[in-house]
């Protein structure tokens, strides 16, 4: 199946499926058919950097769905370590 894959096509049926949210704060929201295994959506927010580059953010989300089943502080911890 990986032999096929166009991307033209994939882009297509992928893009297909964004739709944008521009929010009061100035981020633009992407609304992706993505979910966590809970069916939460999968939030991603674009804002503009001061040097006018594009930062990707899901908000936090992600560590929020990690501390259901994990110990965040030990995991803020490890992530320490290495920075």
């Amino acid at each position: 199946m990986l032999e096929m894959l166009d991307e033209k096509m994939l882009c297509a049926q992928f893009c297909a499926q964004i739709k944008l949210h521009r929010r009061k704060n100035g981020m633009v929201m992407l609304e992706t058919p993505f979910a966590y295994p809970d069916g939460d959506q999968y939030p991603l927010y674009l804002s503009e950097t001061a040097t006018g580059g594009l930062r990707i953010s899901d908000g936090g989300h992600t560590l929020m769905h990690l501390s259901y089943e994990n110990d965040v502080d030990k995991f803020l911890k490890a992530v320490a370590v290495f920075c």
